[in-house]
């Protein structure tokens, strides 16, 4: 046996360090946003601000729709360092824009062109993340990955409502602008169109060729459907948390409503170092049942919320289930799919995670205007349950299959 065998491949590269980055300023950019929007429109308008905030959220994910179908599949042609650069360049026009026109109209146009930088910036660093961590530590990987995430689902919230209250939303875009150019800046020094695994790469492009005809089979991966249109589902019931629990909150007269976000942000970041090493380790399923379990105690919470400590606390299981299941089901839907269709695999996984952003803000409105807020909040827990139906019938491997470890396995074999 070889004296080498035995030692863990290496994850933490400067490669890494900065698409973490990346990911982490665009999050922020996003999330700030959302947060802020009820209480944007509100100020503007002075009327229908949920309505009107799930509407623009709703913009935003459609127009992501087609960069995030085509973004993944051209990563895997021409390597994701320059999808990132056009991505950013988008990106930071859209927040850009603001400055300058901030009417209702204006505002339309500058979501469609976040939405079209955002969903480019997040497959094509999804991507390339997966594209350079060693396949035996993706799920470690990809969780370390969502740190950034995690970390924006703070900053970003609490940046955004701080501003638009305290300052002004000219001062809240002008701030965003700058994260923006930062991430530009930072993709551009990137370092991250080589594969790790070169001649696995190659050998794996010969054997899965045939399998790519067709629109679908060129943008999306099929293997990936599955743990896709589960995440698509959960995140329906919490990108609707994320955007209005700060409307809820003040509209309770609870003090520092931005106080959620930082449990849970807190909460996903336990959840990241917590169960990094285990989503390599243990069945899908094992992890996947009790962490839908532990966010659907999150909804149950802020719908029957007593006062202001509950509030913030609810922010915690929701942030831990999120925090776990979004890499989990990622890890699946990438080591389903073969070493060349990784960037159409993370295209139909992040396209899901956006629809959710889109259907959330959508039905979540619809739901607080016709409901209220607490039988919204209750109509959330079908978002955990769904996903858990459709793991008993699909993910009852004891095991997470992995085309192209079987293949390498083999090859090693003869």
């Amino acid at each position: 046996m070889n004296a080498n065998s035995n030692i863990r491949p290496r994850i933490w590269t400067v490669t890494f360090v900065n698409l973490i980055f990346i990911s982490l300023a665009a999050t922020v950019v996003v999330d700030a946003v959302q947060a802020a929007l009820p209480i944007y429109i509100s100020n503007l308008l002075h009327r229908d601000a949920e309505t009107l905030a799930g509407t623009l959220v709703t913009v935003f994910a459609l127009a992501g729709i087609i960069p995030f179908l085509a973004s993944g599949a051209i990563s895997d042609r021409i390597g994701p360092r320059r999808v990132l650069l056009v991505g950013s360049a988008i990106f930071l026009i859209g927040c850009s824009g603001p400055i300058l026109f901030q009417g209702v109209g204006a505002l339309f146009i500058w979501r469609v062109f976040q939405g079209v930088g955002f969903a480019i910036v997040n497959v094509a660093s999804a991507a390339a993340t997966s594209m350079i961590l060693p396949r035996e530590r993706l799920g470690e990987g990809l969780g370390y990955f969502g740190v950034g995430q995690a970390l924006a689902m703070a900053l970003g919230p609490c940046l955004g409502l701080v501003i638009v209250e305290k300052a002004s939303a000219t001062s809240m875009w002008i701030t965003l602008a700058g994260l923006t150019a930062a991430i530009l800046a930072a993709s551009f020094w990137s370092r991250c169109d080589v594969s790790a695994q070169p001649s696995a790469l190659t050998e794996v492009r010969r054997e899965t060729r045939s399998s790519m005809k067709g629109f679908f089979g060129l943008f999306l991966e099929k293997r990936a459907a599955i743990p896709s249109i589960m995440i698509l589902i959960l995140a329906t019931g919490v990108c609707a948390t994320i955007v209005f629990v700060g409307k809820y909150g003040q509209t309770l007269g609870f003090q520092a409503v931005g106080s959620f976000f930082v449990v849970m942000a807190a909460s996903m970041l336990v959840s990241r170092f917590a169960m990094g090493t285990l989503m390599d380790k243990l069945a899908p399923t094992t992890i996947l049942y009790p962490t839908l379990a532990f966010t659907a105690l999150s909804f149950v919470m802020l719908a029957f919320v007593g006062n202001q400590y509950i509030f913030y606390l609810a922010g915690f299981p929701i942030g831990f289930g999120f925090g776990v299941a979004t890499p989990l089901l990622a890890s699946v839907a990438v080591k389903r799919s073969p070493r060349n269709r990784i960037g159409a695999a993370n295209s139909m996984y992040y396209l899901c995670v956006n629809l959710g952003f889109g259907t959330g803000a959508f039905l979540g409105g619809i739901a607080i205007a016709k409901l209220g807020y607490s039988n919204a909040f209750l109509c959330g827990l079908a978002c955990c349950l769904l996903p858990g139906i459709i793991a008993a019938l699909f993910l009852r491997d004891s095991s997470t299959p992995d085309l192209e470890l079987k293949r390498e396995a083999s090859l090693n074999n003869r």
